[in-house]
Order: C-alpha cells, then structure tokens, then sequence
C-alpha cells in the first residue's frame, strides 16, 4: 500500500542521514601521532594532550594559546589551533596556526636532544606581505614532568612565534595507552544534519496534526494514509529522481554526441516503414488504394 511505500521511503532517508552524521563525526577525529620526519622511526603521542589547552603569558602581556590535538580556539570569525592574543584585550587576536593539518605534515625530532620541533607554517595571512603566520612548538622529553608543562612562549617578530613545552610523552618509547578523551565538539556538518533533521520531523509532525484537523469529518486522526503531508509526493519521490537522472544522462549523452541507442530505435521504425507486412501509421488512404 501506499502508506507501506511512505514508511520505506521514511527508514531509507534516516539511514542516510544517519551515514551522514558518521562522516561527519569521523571527519572531526583528533590527530594526536606524529611520525618523526627523519630516520629515527620514533613517533610523538600527545594522546594524553588532546583536550589540553597550552597556554603562556610574557612580559609584555602577550598572551599565546596552544591546542596540540584540534582546533579549539577561536580569534574573531576564526577557528584555530595556536593564537596570539592581549591580556587586556582578547579580540585583539593573530591566528598562528591552523587545524586540520597538512596530511603530509611531519614534526623533527633531535635524537640527541631528545626534542621534538614543530614548524606551522598555516597561520593566517600575517604583515605587508601577507605571508602565513609561522609558529614553532618545542616538545622536550623530561621524565619528571606528568603530561607537560610550557616553560615558555615567546614572539621571534611580528609574524612568527614559538613556544617551549616539558613532557613526559616526548620521551623515547613513551605511548599512551589509555583511551583518548571524547572530543565532544559539534562540527559544522553535523550542525547542518542536525538542523535538517529536526526540521524535517517538525513538518512531518506539525503537517499530520494540520492535515488530520482538516480531514477529521472524512477521516479519523489516525489514519495516516489521509494525514500524512504531501503523502503522494513522498510516494512518488524516487521515481521521480530516478526518471530526473536518467533524463540527465541521456541529456549528456546527447551533448557528448552519443546516441545512447535511439540510432537503432530509428533504424527499426525506417526498416519497418520499407517492410510490406508492417502498416505504416502515416500511409493516406492513396497509399492504400495503390
């Protein structure tokens, strides 16, 4: 029936938002590995830094905010992953780098130092040249430390930064093994599935209750067959989208000088036209009386 077919319709639409929502939520996973770019094969796991702000303030009241793992901060319109800001004016903001990284993006390591150099160079545009914002973060391997501790932070000029970071975890064979925290931020795709989502379960909601207080001298109120908004346009969607695409495919087929077959439709209807044993629907009765 036709209210069958709705409910299918219905249960195929959620599950692809559902996938939706997974794409969006695994695209906002952490990057907290980092491979060393040399030959050393050792690995940089800040999984215990990955909802841990950085932060360091200097003499001159500069203030530089640092999120290892993400993009939490934010400066104005921007999000961002490390930003120089005022003590006594936050708004008064520079983006030094951004998130996501760089795929191909790899931090060094000393081996004799045993510390581990990040070199950002995704800031946002920064000075008379509009060069990107460059920002250095030293992670240096001490034992004593728990998770980490900035020493300090500084500016190298009006366009590069850097910051010096104690922690265990830059130590040679040091992993962390217990689970990450849950980063519980909303990403803007999720935002916009969210959105979708509750507005389409409103109009289904308030159309019901619309369409079943103007039915109720035919219909009952739980008849949803009756009450159901738009019912017959649900029904008939994915025909619909499925004669739009073939409509689009045979449009460009078309363009691309492809026949997509109707050369051998024509063909059939010019041999059947010459054939004496197929009538010819545009034969005049002249044609008949020869």
């Amino acid at each position: 029936t036709s209210t069958k077919r709705f409910f299918s319709n219905m249960s195929s639409f959620i599950l692809l938002l559902l996938g939706f929502i997974g794409i969006a939520s695994n695209g906002q996973m952490m990057q907290c590995e980092f491979k060393d770019s040399g030959n050393s094969g050792q690995v940089l796991d800040l999984t215990a830094l990955a909802n841990a702000l950085l932060t360091s303030t200097n003499d001159f009241d500069n203030k530089y905010d640092f999120t290892p793992c993400r993009g939490a901060l934010t400066c104005g319109s921007d999000t961002a992953m490390a930003m120089k800001s005022q003590v006594d004016e936050p708004s008064d903001c520079e983006v030094m780098a951004n998130w996501p990284l760089d795929p191909n993006f790899l931090p060094y390591l000393s081996v004799s130092e045993q510390r581990w150099t990040f070199n950002f160079t995704n800031g946002n545009p920064c000075g008379e040249d509009n060069e990107p914002y460059r920002f250095f973060a030293y992670f240096d391997c001490d034992g004593d430390v728990a998770d980490y501790r900035v020493v300090s932070a500084s500016s190298l000029d009006d366009c590069t930064a850097q910051m010096s970071i104690d922690t265990k975890w830059a130590c040679k064979g040091e992993i962390y093994t217990t689970l990450p925290p849950e980063d519980d931020s909303i990403s803007p795709g999720s935002v916009f599935v969210i959105v979708l989502f509750t507005g389409f379960l409103a109009y289904c909601l308030i159309g019901y209750i619309i369409c079943a207080i103007l039915n109720r001298k035919d219909h009952a109120y739980w008849d949803c067959e009756a009450n159901i908004p738009h019912l017959v346009f649900w029904i008939k969607l994915p025909t619909l989208a499925i004669a739009g695409c073939i409509f689009t495919k045979d449009f460009i087929l078309a363009l691309m000088g492809c026949d997509g077959g109707s050369s051998d439709k024509n063909q059939d209807l010019v041999s059947n036209q010459s054939d004496p044993e197929v009538p010819n629907p545009f034969a005049t009765n002249d044609d008949f009386d020869e």
